[in-house]
């Protein structure tokens, strides 16, 4: 078999077997350029990005959300380098989508948007590999999520709109009623076992000048990375490439044990499933014997003696990378461009992935946000990464049997997990937050001042840099994804004081290959002498300034009157309420009934609804009774995306004001237009 660089009609290689006709053109791979990373101690370091304190300490009029009330206290503020500090903070406006394609319902298309999907032999492969190759993996550091891939992941299909219906892509945060929150790096690090420093992660086939050329200094590809290749063009049908279930039935030779779970049941749970077709997560190696066709491969390929574990292992990483770790652009295919990363970490070589990772991710969810037809999108990203964020953040899952290794996210993993959610309560879940459960940082019992300096250890040097301010990067070949990271904008997460975040300097999504690489160093920066106030554990709930409730309140009224309006569904029959319990709330019925609408009913609670200042919106009808009293508030459904009959009633929607964080407590509310089939 042969490897060969050609320039035409672009720079790519190409792959002959011994036995392909001299007119079959071959298997044609397109070359890009090598990333330009100087590891040496002599290149200059650039902190252009960066700042002396990453965090300050300050006296602020800060509010305890479980009372309301204000004080002036000493505060710890997180600190960005690459927002402006002296301009004005505007309000957002979410970009809201419809969410309503085909039919006027929302549709997930095929792809699950790269959810993780079951291959035949995957699971015992991935058994036999964690049996035999512990060290590598744990050398390379993956092995806590390698062994994280053999389960399935799922979510609530509702949870998951109603998450999508409140993600921003201007500030890669989710804009509850309660401020912002996000996925960060220290949840990738701690949830899913991936490690934030390392080195780059280039995604990029290399010529075959770089895949032959083999020297004793260990600065080469690995020899492994070749066969690799030469699997893929023995496996490579046409130019559509490899599928996964192809290259694990050429690789993996041993018995198949378990088979594809179940589709996933509809029902509402009330406790945990007690059958799962997952395996069980405990791996015995003096139990995983080799088949007698264990060696097929390798002599197919004509692999060397002394590097068979190694390309064997390679060969795993490869197909762990496409389907679990970093699925991009298809969910069932092999991409050619893994194997350069995968050869070296088959060698116990570690990479920075958690980066490239969020990157994805966040690139993923701004795909979804601006969409214009979703049920055909070809958005593929790691999913599953964001299902554990949110089971462990809003609890939206059952806790497994299994035992956790190393990756936090396995506590959700297995086949029919998630709790069952209608909509309205899915939207629920997003306006009644409790924020003193976010706080995932390592601390102290007092505060600690860490300096980024050769002292510093492998746990701070994460906290550092998960703290930071930075732009992610990710490049698979010719794509260079650039995205903003903000910690800044949920600082209450990691136990800082939320003040008003101040604005992006300038939104980068891709760049020129070495300012991509500038981008990635500045966010993996050590040695840079800078300091950081990390909080204490003696601080019970997060707190927040009195200047960013107000500015938040306003914020979040602006954007849902942009974009969609609060809606209350209504009961029909009418409660009064008597002298003996002025508490007791009553429901407006139909409109045109002349009735203070202070209270919305579901069908499961009810509750009071303040309605101040809704005269003050021009979008509604408002009508007032003899004591000045508003006694209806109205406003027409203008929403295709709903499955209302235009020729019904009018909607009674109530856009209300955000006063405080408590606002929403025990509020049943949804962003889209009133649910006909309550009434």
């Amino acid at each position: 078999m042969s490897i060969e660089d050609r320039s035409d009609p672009f720079p790519c290689i190409v792959i002959h077997s011994d036995k392909d006709n001299f007119k079959v053109k071959g298997t044609t791979l397109r070359v890009h350029e090598v990333a330009p990373i100087d590891q040496s101690s002599k290149s200059r370091i650039d902190k252009s990005m960066h700042i002396s304190n990453w965090s300050e300490e300050a006296t602020r009029e800060v509010i305890d959300p479980r009372s309301v009330s204000s004080s002036r206290s000493r505060v710890l503020l997180l600190r960005s380098s690459l927002h402006d500090e002296k301009a004005k903070p505007v309000d957002f406006i979410l970009p809201h989508r419809p969410f309503s394609f085909k039919g006027g319902s929302w549709k997930i298309p095929p792809s699950n948007f790269g959810e993780v999907s079951f291959h035949v032999g995957y699971w015992e492969w991935t058994e036999d590999v964690l049996g035999h190759y512990a060290d590598t993996l744990r050398q390379a550091k993956i092995y806590d999520v390698v062994h994280a891939s053999l389960f399935t992941y799922v979510c609530n299909k509702k949870v998951l709109r109603a998450f999508l219906e409140l993600w921003c892509p201007s500030t890669n945060t989710l804009h509850t009623a309660n401020g912002e929150l996000s996925i960060s790096l220290w949840d990738i690090r701690g949830l899913c076992g991936l490690p934030i420093h390392g080195d780059f992660y280039d995604e990029v086939v290399p010529s075959a000048k770089e895949l032959l050329n083999h020297d004793s200094r260990g600065t080469s590809l690995p020899r492994s990375c070749k066969y690799l290749f030469m699997a893929y063009h023995r496996l490579s049908k046409d130019s559509s490439g490899v599928l996964l279930s192809d290259w694990v039935d050429f690789w993996f030779k041993g018995p198949t044990r378990y088979s594809e779970p179940p589709l996933r049941l509809s029902r509402k749970r009330t406790s945990r499933p007690k059958l799962s077709r997952n395996p069980c997560g405990k791996v015995d190696a003096s139990k995983l014997s080799r088949p007698k066709e264990y060696d097929t491969p390798f002599a197919t390929l004509k692999v060397e003696e002394d590097i068979k574990e190694e390309t064997y292992l390679a060969a795993f990483i490869a197909c762990w990378l496409c389907s679990f770790a970093l699925p991009h652009g298809s969910i069932d295919k092999i991409r050619a461009s893994v194997f350069k990363v995968s050869s070296r970490m088959a060698r116990g070589e570690y990479f920075s992935l958690a980066v490239p990772i969020l990157a994805g991710i966040y690139r993923g969810l701004r795909g979804i946000s601006t969409s214009e037809n979703l049920d055909e999108s070809p958005i593929i990203f790691p999913i599953h990464y964001l299902y554990a964020w949110i089971r462990h953040t809003f609890e939206t899952h059952f806790h497994s049997k299994l035992e956790i290794i190393g990756a936090h996210m396995v506590k959700y993993a297995g086949e029919n997990m998630a709790k069952h959610f209608d909509l309205d309560e899915a939207r629920d879940l997003f306006h009644n937050i409790n924020m003193s459960k976010l706080r995932d940082l390592w601390y102290s019992k007092q505060e600690i001042l860490v300096t980024d300096d050769a002292k510093l250890s492998s746990k701070c040097k994460d906290i550092l840099v998960a703290l930071r301010s930075s732009y992610l990067t990710f490049r698979c070949e010719a794509e260079h994804i650039i995205e903003a990271y903000s910690p800044h904008r949920f600082s209450r997460q990691h136990g800082f004081c939320q003040s008003i975040p101040d604005d992006l300097n300038k939104e980068i999504l891709t760049c020129e290959l070495h300012e991509l690489i500038r981008f990635w160093k500045s966010c993996t920066l050590l040695g840079t002498s800078s300091k950081l106030i990390m909080p204490s554990d003696t601080s019970s709930f997060p707190l927040v300034t009195k200047e960013y409730t107000e500015w938040w309140a306003k914020s979040w009224k602006t954007s849902l009157g942009a974009n969609t309006k609060l809606s209350l569904k209504l009961g029909r029959t009418i409660q009064r309420a008597s002298a003996k319990d002025p508490k007791e709330p009553y429901v407006s019925s139909s409109i045109g009934k002349e009735n203070i609408a202070q209270v919305a009913e579901t069908s499961t609670r009810k509750q009071r609804i303040p309605l101040d200042n809704v005269a003050s919106d021009p979008a509604f009808e408002v009508a007032y009774g003899e004591g000045n009293e508003i006694i209806s508030a109205l406003l027409p459904s203008n929403d295709e995306s709903s499955n209302q009959c235009p020729s019904k009633e009018t909607s009674k929607v109530f856009d209300l004001p955000i006063a405080n964080s408590s606002f929403f407590e025990g509020v049943p509310s949804s962003s889209m237009p009133l649910d006909e089939s309550v009434k």
